[in-house]
């Protein structure tokens, strides 16, 4: 939701890059571009380079983009299974409205957000969990999601493919996609939405070019459900991608 999150948080999982012992710290460096297309009204398709700069130990996960991370449940079982459970801080970005007179006035904050994710891998298959609640008063909304999907190597390159499902609660759409009574006005009429569930689907590659660089890619969708009906929309889904060179040491 203009919440410029690269995906390569979803990509880098499926590479297997020979970069030294997690335990003594990886950088991960990378260029990005990135895009989605606009779905508020007035708001055009975007797309930009961007940096990407992360940080991960065997515990802990800081990036320029989405936050912090740390894994309380690392592990590994002996049939090939992994099982991780993450404590997240992460920012949701403000929304960008465009230049439309429909949106002029309309002020959203970027929110803080804690929350919890947890992973399940066995053999191609995997699912993730997660759940984020505003802490810094933005909003005071929260979001919940899941999903489903198949990972696998092919030598140097990997694929990575999902779909799942996205709870938000009422306070968190009205951040999003709400009008209040006070910000209604002629060319936009009040709206309160209440809670939604959206689906969603995504795809990630990379390719591994060397022992510590690759090339990284994402394509992510997203529908909008009964959100499409809001004043500020004018498309009901977003569509979103990445496409990047990043290297770990």
């Amino acid at each position: 939701m203009s919440n410029s999150k690269i995906l390569i948080v979803t990509i880098l999982p499926a590479l297997s890059m020979g970069s030294g012992a997690i335990a003594d710290g990886k950088w991960t460096l990378g260029l990005i571009a990135a895009g989605e297309t606009g779905y508020y009204v007035g708001e055009k398709d975007e797309i930009g380079l961007l940096p990407y700069i992360s940080y991960e130990t065997e515990r802990f996960e800081v990036s320029l983009h989405d936050g912090l991370a740390y894994h309380v449940i690392k592990n590994e079982g002996p049939d090939g299974s992994a099982v991780q459970l993450s404590f997240l801080l992460t920012p949701r970005w403000e929304p960008h409205f465009g230049d439309d007179p429909i949106v002029n006035g309309l002020k959203r904050d970027t929110a803080l957000e804690l929350g919890v994710s947890g992973i399940y891998e066995k053999d191609i298959f995997f699912v993730q969990t997660e759940a984020l609640a505003d802490v810094s008063d933005t909003h005071s909304g929260y979001e919940a999601s899941a999903v489903v999907g198949l990972q696998q190597d092919f030598g140097a390159f990997s694929l990575e493919g999902g779909i799942g499902a996205r709870y938000r609660s009422s306070d968190l759409n009205r951040h999003l996609f709400g009008v209040s009574a006070t910000e209604a006005n002629a060319r936009r009429a009040a709206f309160n939405p209440g809670s939604s569930t959206t689906g969603f689907a995504s795809i990630s590659a990379a390719y591994a070019i060397g022992a510590n660089t690759a090339l990284v890619g994402d394509i992510s969708f997203e529908d909008f459900g009964k959100m499409e009906v809001s004043p500020l929309v004018d498309e009901g889904s977003n569509t979103s991608f990445a496409l990047g060179l990043i290297h770990q040491f």
